[in-house]
C-alpha cells in the first residue's frame, strides 16, 4: 500500500512542462504524461480496492439497515439516538470479515451537524472491547472532570459498560478525542427523515 501512496503522489504531483524532450529519457513529455495518467488512474484503483470492507456496508446506512444489524444506543429510538446524541453501537457477538473480534463494539457517531442542530453526517470506529480498562485506553483523560460534569462520582463513571462511559466521555472531550478524525463522513437514511425528526416540513 505504500508503495502505491508513493507512485500515486508522485505521478499526480507530475506538471509536464510542454513538448520539450527529456534528455534523460529521451521521450517527449506528451507521451510521458499520458502514461503516468493511465499509471496513476490504475494506482487510484487499486488504492480504492484496498479500502476497508466495513465501507461497503455503510455506503447505504438507513435507519431501518441498522436496526437489523442490531445496532442500539441511548434512546429507544435509534434515529433520534444517532441524529439527536450522535451515538450508536453494536457488540460484535463473533468475529467478523470485517476485521472485529468478538466482544468488540462498533460505533457509529455524528461528525456533522445540519441547520437545525441535528447529526447530519456519520462516521464509524471500533476495535473497543467490552472487557476494556478505561484508564488504559484513555490514559490521557481526566475522569474526576467528566464525572463532575455527568454528576456522579469517578467510580460510578468507570463502573459502566464501555457504550455509557463512551457515551460520557463524547460529551465532555468530543468525537475526534475519543475516536480520531472522521475519515468517511456518511449520511444515514433520506433528508425526509431528518427533515420530519427535527419538526420540519
Amino acid at each position: 500500500m505504500m508503495r502505491f501512496v508513493i507512485l500515486q503522489s508522485f505521478f499526480l504531483g507530475y506538471k509536464p512542462q510542454g513538448k520539450r524532450s527529456s534528455r534523460r529519457l529521451g521521450v517527449t513529455t506528451a507521451p510521458l504524461q499520458k502514461t503516468m495518467e493511465f499509471v496513476a488512474g490504475c494506482v487510484s484503483s487499486l488504492t480504492m480496492a484496498k479500502r476497508p470492507k466495513q465501507m461497503e456496508e455503510i455506503m447505504n446506512w438507513t435507519i431501518s439497515s441498522l436496526e437489523k444489524q442490531g445496532y442500539e444506543g441511548s434512546d429507544r429510538s435509534l434515529e433520534i439516538s444517532l441524529f439527536e446524541y450522535g451515538l450508536a453501537w453494536k457488540l460484535c457477538k463473533r468475529a467478523t470479515k470485517g476485521g472485529f473480534k468478538k466482544g468488540e463494539y462498533k460505533f457509529i457517531f455524528g461528525c456533522m451537524s445540519d441547520e437545525s442542530g441535528n447529526y447530519s453526517r456519520f462516521d464509524w470506529a471500533g476495535n473497543i472491547h467490552e472487557s476494556t480498562d478505561p484508564k488504559e485506553e484513555w490514559n490521557w483523560a481526566d475522569f474526576a472532570a467528566v464525572a463532575a460534569c455527568c454528576g456522579m462520582t469517578e467510580v460510578e463513571l468507570l463502573a459502566q459498560d464501555i457504550p455509557c462511559l463512551v457515551t460520557d466521555m463524547l460529551g465532555y472531550y468530543g468525537y475526534e478525542n475519543i475516536f480520531g478524525s472522521a475519515s468517511y463522513p456518511l449520511e444515514i437514511g433520506s433528508a425526509e427523515n431528518r427533515r420530519n425528526l427535527s419538526g420540519k416540513e
